[in-house]
């Protein structure tokens, strides 16, 4: 595979993805791989966070050796604005960082996507969810942490009763 011309992450800080998943509605069976894994699902605005990223982002995907468990994939990139220290501070208020001011903002399991660019076109090659983000006081840097589909499964819980379990088959 060529080396990308571009690397672009993006982060959804308004609105909560949802309806990725639904028991009996879901076309596991078709050509149809849970409609894009979320992507469109998540009904806000994606920011492109690119210019910001200061390392990164490394994708991992796969498992460690043959036998053992298939991991989560997940992605790992650092944000910096040096002229705007705050900015990425998951810790700060409103006023001092503009994503503070929307809802629900900094937390986890906001939709995180990368894209990359080769040769003039562009693909989706990673989405997840934020897991983490580490605020470096001193260096004044955020590492956020996402992880895929995987993460979003090890969350949700069902929300359907038994009749409807029974109703379904």
């Amino acid at each position: 595979m060529p080396f990308p011309d571009a690397l672009d992450v993006f982060i959804g800080w308004e609105d909560s993805p949802g309806g990725i998943f639904v028991l009996d509605g879901s076309e596991l069976d078709s050509t149809d791989v849970l409609a894009g894994l979320g992507a469109d699902q998540f009904t806000g605005t994606y920011d492109d966070v690119s210019e910001d990223v200061a390392q990164g982002p490394t994708i991992t995907i796969g498992r460690d050796s043959r036998l053992a468990q298939f991991q989560a994939s997940s992605c790992t990139f650092t944000l910096s604005r040096p002229d705007e220290p705050d900015y990425y501070n998951p810790n700060a208020i409103a006023g001092q960082s503009p994503i503070a001011g929307v809802t629900p903002g900094f937390e986890p399991m906001r939709p995180v996507r990368v894209r990359a660019t080769v040769d003039g076109t562009t693909t989706i090659i990673w989405y997840g969810f934020i897991r983490s983000a580490a605020w470096d006081s001193v260096t004044k840097q955020t590492t956020i942490q996402a992880d895929d589909l995987f993460l979003w499964l090890s969350r949700v819980r069902p929300t359907y009763t038994a009749a409807e379990a029974t109703g379904a088959g």
